[in-house]
């Protein structure tokens, strides 16, 4: 294939997932094209790029099957090869604007004013603590810092534990949904160290 005939079959692919994934708009309730994905892996009790690599599991079996039937001299029409490709396409392309914002999420933790200054989580609980024994705090103002603090106090790695079975989280011990290498806990959101186990 020469250059000029690849270069057209790419732009039309790309052309083609570019018109599912923003015609797909206008099938949500809400402004987020990942909520569906979210939602899943709240359903499912894990992160959202998990919960989305279920679901491509079962479009990647697809082209597998396809192959397979591509290889024993199955006729396929070219139409069930450009849906089957596109779904494949389509959701990296969903994972890498899921990874997009979780990279995002990141990046605004650590432009946090606080964080900016060079102030670590352990010294952000420290002002947050202060300030909640103070007499002029409002009950409400005591409610929202409880909640930052304890929130950022699961920012905090701590070490994985393992009972000689399962592994286990070490601030809410949960043992039945953490996979070796996990960043969090997905059932308290606990930021987990595994420096013991890669030792």
């Amino acid at each position: 294939m020469r250059t000029e005939q690849f270069e057209e079959v790419i732009n039309n692919r790309i052309e083609t997932c570019k018109s599912v994934l923003c015609s797909k708009a206008e099938e949500y309730a809400t402004d987020d094209r990942l909520h569906n994905f979210k939602v899943a892996g709240k359903l499912q009790k894990c992160t959202a790029v998990k919960a989305l690599g279920g679901m491509m599991a079962k479009h990647t079996v697809s082209v597998y099957d396809l192959i397979d039937d591509y290889e024993q001299g199955k006729a396929i029409s070219k139409e069930m090869w450009t849906e089957k490709i596109g779904d494949s396409i389509n959701y990296l392309l969903l994972l890498t604007a899921l990874l997009e914002e979780d990279k995002n999420v990141d990046k605004k933790i650590k432009n946090f004013e606080p964080m900016k200054r060079g102030m670590t989580y352990e010294q952000t609980i420290e002002v947050i603590t202060n300030a909640i024994q103070k007499d002029e705090m409002t009950v409400e103002r005591d409610m929202a810092l409880a909640i930052v603090q304890k929130t950022l106090k699961k920012q905090i790695p701590k070490k994985i534990e393992f009972d000689g079975n399962q592994l286990i989280c070490p601030n809410c011990g949960n043992g039945t949904d953490i996979l070796f290498g996990d960043k969090y806990c997905v059932e308290c959101g606990q930021h987990l160290d595994w420096s013991w186990a890669i030792q």
